[in-house]
């Protein structure tokens, strides 16, 4: 299958289905699409329905999770759903994940508190440097970072300083207020500075109004 990157943005959405459906038959429907369809397919995964969706094979959603993962902010939750579904079903279970996996179905698995409770925290610091960059909300924030505390590494706010914060990146957003104010060893004044805020989405803004020193 030809690469379909990128095309379904230009579409409506009658030439999408259109476009949709020759593509499911060029590949003998969603039951058979390999992992290089579906990567081909590129934003158009986006409008995969649940049921195209959950007829995929799982080893090939598995393998081409970062696909789904760079369209998810343009799923709904149903999607999404679907998607947690079928990598857990594929990766089994917590002791098989990988720090690949994690970073790959973060954006599915994230609000999956069961499934981050049994995973082992050390395949998510594993993934931090990858984890860190994605723009995942905040709640599937919170939830890795309360993962990622059960390590004496993390789990003390004094503990941190400006290198450990950059460490987290992202995920930053999952810490509470609380915490954040403890962390007494963090120059806010250089993160701010040197642009290291601008691309995390506070929701609240509790750190920028609350705890930088200008």
């Amino acid at each position: 299958m030809r690469d379909l990157t990128k095309l379904s943005d230009a579409m409506d959405s009658k030439l999408k289905d259109k476009v949709m459906s020759k593509v499911k038959d060029a590949a003998g429907g969603a039951r058979q699409m390999s992992a290089s369809d579906i990567s081909n397919m590129g934003d158009m995964v986006k409008d995969m329905n649940v049921r195209e969706m959950k007829n995929l094979d799982a080893s090939a959603v598995r393998s081409s999770l970062s696909t789904f993962s760079d369209n998810a902010k343009d799923m709904n939750r149903a999607q999404k759903m679907q998607l947690r579904k079928t990598v857990r079903d594929s990766v089994g279970g917590a002791g098989n994940w990988t720090s690949d996996d994690v970073v790959n179905a973060a954006a599915f698995i994230g609000r999956d508190r069961d499934l981050m409770k049994k995973i082992d925290k050390d395949v998510l610091i594993s993934g931090m440097t990858n984890l860190s960059k994605q723009d995942m909300d905040p709640k599937s924030a919170r939830t890795m970072v309360s993962k990622i505390k059960e390590s004496a590494d993390y789990d003390e706010p004094r503990d941190f300083d400006t290198s450990k914060f950059k460490e987290v990146g992202n995920l930053a957003k999952g810490f509470s207020p609380r915490f954040v104010k403890n962390m007494t060893n963090v120059d806010f004044g250089s993160l701010l500075s040197s642009g290291d805020l601008k691309d995390i989405d506070f929701s609240e803004n509790f750190l920028l109004y609350g705890y930088v020193d200008f």
